[in-house]
């Protein structure tokens, strides 16, 4: 079982250190860190290994790797237990960063926003987790900034096909979105694709943030679809990281692994399935999870048994601010 930290002081300090924010431009970025150190999270080990946490659609930061209620474990303490350092933004249009209404703040920015943000946290290298459209992020940003990543963990997709990426750009054609229709987004969101059901009004409050955050999400996809989800064949190949690719056996995105898969061969990519699951349920089971933890440890320890693990710079608290 994860060690998990309840105790009253540390978590009022786990709380003091997930609101931050990352000022770019005119937009603001909400992020969790959190340190595996407490009862002072300010006080952080230089060495400490950092997991950037990338979450889906319609979801924010580590609200989404903390959705499990009803179970003994999270991915975030999970990560915390063996040691590592956790980052997880919101993506601009999602949770409780700013939602810009034009396009053009969307797409490449959220590669940009990610680079810009560990720059702030001082971490020179990390391994990155994503799920869904935090793994087609993930997968783009160590396409484009190589010398930044140790490993990729990507969950719920991966290489995106052309048609894929096309669907993105037409999310507010049909079904829930159609008409900006966020009263039912929330519903829907947060009681049929997640398997458990919490209170729809106080989740669409925090992270889907009413009419204006459905806009902001249908704008973010449309961008996402045109310079994000499918890179070039050539630029996936460019990947020398190990990459762990976990999807249940019944998502129909599954093939976006094999295809990645087949670009980039047994040596640097390696496929975890889990029986019986869809994309939905996938990342609440345990399968999910240990791949994902077990695979950032496994890199760990092999750069470390060729002498090639680098220092993690020691990170210095970012300026917040309350909203």
């Amino acid at each position: 079982m994860s060690a998990k930290v309840e105790d009253a002081d540390s978590a009022k300090h786990r709380q003091l250190f997930t609101n931050n924010v990352l000022h770019f431009g005119n937009v603001d970025i909400r992020f969790a860190d959190i340190s595996p150190w407490y009862p002072d999270p300010t006080k952080r080990r230089p060495n400490f290994e950092v997991v950037l946490l990338l979450h889906p659609m319609m979801f924010g930061g580590v609200d989404t790797w903390n959705r499990t209620p009803s179970m003994d474990w999270t991915v975030v303490d999970e990560l915390l237990s063996k040691g590592f350092r956790v980052i997880a933004p919101d993506f601009r249009g999602h949770g409780q960063s700013l939602k810009p209404r034009d396009g053009y703040a969307y797409g490449k920015a959220l590669i940009s926003d990610q680079l810009k943000l560990l720059d702030l946290v001082e971490c020179e290298k990390v391994h990155i987790a994503g799920y869904s459209l935090g793994a087609e992020v993930a997968l783009k940003f160590a396409i484009q900034h190589p010398e930044r990543v140790k490993s990729l963990v990507l969950g719920g997709s991966a290489w995106a096909d052309a048609e894929q990426a096309e669907s993105y750009q037409h999310l507010g054609d049909g079904g829930c979105f159609a008409g900006n229709d966020y009263w039912w987004c929330a519903h829907y969101w947060t009681t049929c694709c997640w398997g458990y059901r919490i209170n729809s009004r106080g989740y669409e409050a925090k992270n889907i943030g009413g009419k204006r955050g459905v806009q902001a999400v249908l704008l973010a996809m449309e961008e996402h679809g045109k310079h994000i989800a499918n890179p070039p064949e050539e630029e996936v190949k460019s990947i020398k990281v190990p990459v762990m690719g976990i999807s249940g056996a019944n998502d129909p995105q599954l093939k976006f692994h094999k295809r990645l898969e087949a670009a980039l061969g047994p040596d640097l990519f390696s496929l975890t399935v889990v029986p019986g699951k869809s994309h939905e349920d996938t990342p609440l089971t345990k399968e999910w999870m240990n791949a994902l933890v077990g695979h950032v440890l496994a890199v760990k320890t092999d750069l470390e048994a060729k002498g090639l693990q680098e220092p993690t710079a020691p990170a210095t608290k970012p300026e917040t601010m309350d909203r």
